[in-house]
């Protein structure tokens, strides 16, 4: 590209950033560009991590999941994440899943967590951190399952009586959850994820692994604390008991 083409790039996140100082090559430019006019409407300068500002970050993450899903030709599970936008090929798991979504959809909310690339269990140990009024990045706990709504993330360190080699789970929640008439204190959920096995009324055909949509149930003691998973809501016989925690992006 010629250098007055980059120029004119750089001019324009100028005014769109109202005099960001950006230094950086006519690719990635035009790349961040993209996101910013697409995916972030919060200004970077007074996104910081100790910024409290409302994101409505869980909107734009479901909006940024279900964009994934729609444009999606071909997604498998690997832990190396590679996309390809234009092919609409995803390959990550689901920790990658998260935060490349994350990382559009609301890029300061993910730098708030500190990790390049966390995976499951260190998302864990910091949503678990937050409470529930938005703090660093807007981040806020939601205590039980009933209170989920789309958008928000789903997050489960691994069962200690576990061989998997993961750390976890994680997902989007894309539906509103409902308990489950035939299972006492079970809470369905739907969920966009990216996994090995489909969930119960999976949209992944049997085999396929990768991205897709799927209801997880989430098992509640008396108090509506959840206490454990069914991988498959509402049909799985064996409870998986661990910890887990649910968080927002106000």
């Amino acid at each position: 590209m010629p250098p007055h083409d980059c120029h004119g790039v750089a001019m324009v996140m100028v005014l769109l950033l109202a005099g960001t100082i950006l230094s950086m090559g006519c690719t990635r430019l035009e790349a961040d560009l993209e996101d910013i006019i697409l995916f972030h409407t919060t200004p970077m300068d007074v996104c910081t991590p100790e910024s409290s500002l409302p994101h409505h970050g869980s909107a734009m993450l479901f909006a940024e999941a279900e964009r994934q899903l729609a444009g999606m030709t071909r997604s498998t599970y690997t832990h190396d994440t590679s996309v390809d936008e234009e092919n609409g090929t995803y390959e990550y798991d689901c920790s990658g899943f998260v935060g490349y979504a994350l990382s559009r959809a609301d890029p300061c909310t993910f730098r708030v967590l500190l990790h390049e690339r966390p995976n499951a269990a260190q998302f864990y140990y910091h949503l678990e951190k937050f409470t529930d009024v938005p703090g660093k990045g807007a981040w806020m706990r939601v205590a039980t399952p009933l209170e989920l709504l789309p958008g928000d993330i789903i997050v489960w360190l691994k069962p200690d009586d576990s061989d998997a080699k993961s750390t976890g789970h994680i997902m989007v929640v894309a539906g509103k959850p409902e308990r489950n008439p035939l299972r006492e204190g079970e809470i369905l959920v739907r969920v966009i994820d990216s996994t090995t096995s489909g969930h119960a009324d999976d949209t992944r055909a049997s085999g396929q692994t990768g991205l897709g949509k799927g209801t997880i149930g989430i098992m509640t003691d008396q108090s509506g604390l959840p206490i454990g998973y069914f991988w498959r809501g509402g049909e799985s016989k064996i409870l998986q008991e661990t910890e887990m925690a649910f968080a927002r992006i106000a």
